[in-house]
């Protein structure tokens, strides 16, 4: 019954998650023939995902996104339903959508299971969604903008991002608030992590020179654009966006679980947390402390941070 509910705007499948296809189908068979519980026994017990698929801390971003029981809201890329649900909980109605239908089947099951009545599911991409202007109050991209230069329309993948962002920009009503949370592309963590493309280093190479090496080590050009602060304040105004009714936080460990969501401009928010992470102590805690001591320490430490949290207000 539950996968009936998932409405189908396209017909190819493109299966992605943090487990493998294989899980998502015992989980989906689970669902099936057994009972709520079960299903979040076998995501406890198998998964290992309980707080990740259930819990909200994964969501905190949405302090920052005004939600009421009038709110209508999009959440885009949604996945397993994580920020759905959580929104839900605030809002009048939320409109989910994902590529991969096992995923969005979830969601829709979820719902069922938990009896919730304001969600709408659907398995789509950006291209054939079918929304009005001004329908949406909010919507969210969580980890979704590095992405959209794989839809592949635009030879230069920012087109891609562009696009997709100003068809946002048309869904919100006016004073409506667009959601973005994504990596920093100066981020110091690239030095030991790696980028969308799994390989080190390629954030930090000019477009041209990361477009090569990806293609020799992956077969593919480089097309996951992240940006710095200055890019995406540039990528937010030409997509419609006002530069003053754009806000940036800083999220600290990630987007994806921010504990601590630091206003950008507020320089002595990011001197106490800098002062903070300075009493770890070490080399480390100690070069902090001295660089963070004058104004201009902080405001270079400040775009060095793995990610951001962006609220752009149309």
């Amino acid at each position: 019954m539950y996968k009936e509910q998932v409405k189908r705007l396209i017909e190819n499948d493109k299966y992605w998650g943090e487990f493998s296809e294989e899980k998502m189908d015992e989980l989906l068979s689970i669902a099936d023939t057994k009972d709520f519980s079960d299903v979040k026994y076998y995501i406890e017990d198998t998964l290992h995902r309980s707080d990740f698929i259930f819990g909200t801390a994964r969501s905190d971003f949405l302090l920052y996104v005004p939600l009421d029981k009038e709110s209508v809201v999009l959440d885009c890329g949604s996945g397993l339903g994580i920020h759905t649900f959580n929104a839900a909980k605030k809002a009048g109605h939320v409109h989910s959508f994902d590529q991969s239908l096992k995923r969005s089947q979830f969601t829709s099951y979820r719902k069922q299971a938990q009896q919730v009545e304001n969600i709408s599911v659907y398995q789509s991409d950006f291209k054939n969604l079918n929304f009005t202007e001004n329908k949406f109050d909010s919507i969210l991209m969580n980890g979704v903008v590095e992405w959209l230069g794989e839809i592949d329309s635009h030879k230069n993948p920012r087109d891609d991002q562009l696009e997709v962002l100003q068809q946002m920009h048309s869904y919100l009503k006016p004073g409506g608030v667009l959601y973005i949370g994504i990596e920093n592309r100066m981020s110091v963590s690239y030095l030991h992590g790696h980028d969308h493309n799994g390989l080190r280093f390629t954030s930090y190479f000019p477009r041209f020179l990361a477009n090569i090496v990806t293609k020799m080590r992956k077969g593919k050009p480089y097309r996951t654009y992240t940006y710095t602060y200055w890019g995406y304040k540039k990528l937010m105004k030409d997509a419609g966006f006002k530069e003053e009714d754009v806000t940036f936080y800083i999220a600290v460990p990630g987007y994806n679980l921010p504990k601590y969501i630091i206003p950008f401009d507020d320089i002595q928010a990011v001197r106490t947390f800098l002062g903070m992470m300075a009493q770890k102590g070490g080399i480390k805690g100690k070069l902090i402390k001295i660089l963070s001591t004058p104004d201009f320490g902080v405001k270079i430490i400040r775009h060095l941070f793995f990610s951001y949290l962006i609220y752009a207000k149309k």
